[in-house]
């Protein structure tokens, strides 16, 4: 019998139509849904500091909600959980969190850590952090991967804040997001392979500052946001896929570029490991030298539908299986 699960969180706007954990919510007809956006002053912006006032009234209501489930699950739980006052354990139903962020640059950790270690089960995004947590805080962690879904667009042409169009017949690399990227990194290689014509960089979803920094830039194409038929046919046309990530769980970018067969340049860091393809599928750098060097080596992709099939294994139908096991063990 499925279990009465209350999923408890928010959706983020940053992401495609088919990308985000919210997804998580399509787990089983069993399941109810409160997100941020239902409850009273619930769209204001993430990055106002009047956010705090409606995730406490989320975090309240689902409090006073969860006696009706067998499970309660904070899918952004290291987020909407109020500060201080951690969960009461109970006989009778049981609450999950799920992890996002590097709890090691917490403002407040040692409350986060409070919060954690009264929960029944903790969900880690990396087999990495799993680790940390464990060893270093003896938290009861799990490692469940981020599911994701295939992309379903209509391809289009797509054109850069200037209006100019990719040239297929460069070398083009995209770089997607913010979170956690060295943007810094980003700076010095770009800089160092602007006398390399062939190799045309592009910027998607970089934070505004940053786009500045390349609007007369040769070699780097900056976009606005884009729509999902033209994030996706980017995606679909670009060569290789650039994150210079500092720190790594689950990444969107990642999974959804690999679904559209697209190869990516990656650091060898915990949590990008678990979530792409080994090389030679994928290219991988240890230093800022290596990424030169390897830069320094590409040509045109090949695309031949292997990085296409690796992903299915985190397709959520096969993430679901996951929670409906970890679930079962609770109750």
């Amino acid at each position: 019998m499925k279990k009465r699960v209350l999923f408890s969180g928010f959706r983020d706007p940053a992401h495609s139509k088919s990308g985000g954990y919210d997804w998580i919510t399509g787990y089983g007809d069993a399941s109810d849904i409160l997100l941020l956006s239902e409850v009273p002053f619930g769209n204001i912006p993430m990055k106002s500091g009047w956010i705090r006032l409606p995730l406490a009234i989320l975090d309240l209501l689902t409090r006073f909600r969860r006696k009706r489930y067998d499970i309660v699950h904070l899918f952004y739980g290291d987020v909407t959980m109020l500060r201080f006052l951690p969960y009461r354990k109970s006989r009778t139903h049981k609450v999950v969190a799920t992890v996002h962020l590097d709890i090691e640059t917490r403002r407040f950790k040692k409350a986060l850590i409070k919060q954690l270690r009264a929960l029944d089960r903790i969900i880690v995004l990396s087999s990495g952090q799993e680790r940390e947590l464990k060893e270093k805080y003896d938290l009861d962690a799990v490692f469940i991967p981020h599911g994701f879904n295939r992309p379903v667009f209509e391809k289009v042409n797509v054109a850069d804040r200037n209006g100019r169009y990719l040239d297929r017949d460069k070398i083009n690399i995209l770089t997607i997001g913010k979170t956690y990227r060295d943007f810094d990194l980003y700076d010095r290689i770009v800089s160092r392979l602007c006398s390399r014509p062939e190799i045309q960089f592009h910027l998607v979803g970089a934070p505004e500052d940053v786009k500045s920094r390349y609007e007369n830039a040769k070699n780097v194409r900056v976009y606005n946001r884009l729509e999902d038929n033209e994030f996706y046919s980017l995606i679909s046309i670009a060569d290789y896929c650039f994150l210079p990530l500092s720190f790594a769980t689950a990444n969107n970018s990642l999974l959804e570029s690999q679904s559209l067969d697209l190869p990516l340049i990656l650091p060898s860091i915990a949590g990008v490991e678990d979530y792409a393809a080994p090389a030679p599928m994928n290219i991988f750098y240890t230093s800022e030298e290596d990424l030169y060097e390897k830069l320094c080596e590409l040509k045109k992709s090949k695309k031949d539908g292997q990085l296409s099939e690796f992903v299915e294994r985190f397709e959520w139908p096969n993430i679901y299986r996951l929670l409906d096991s970890l679930y079962d063990n609770l109750v």
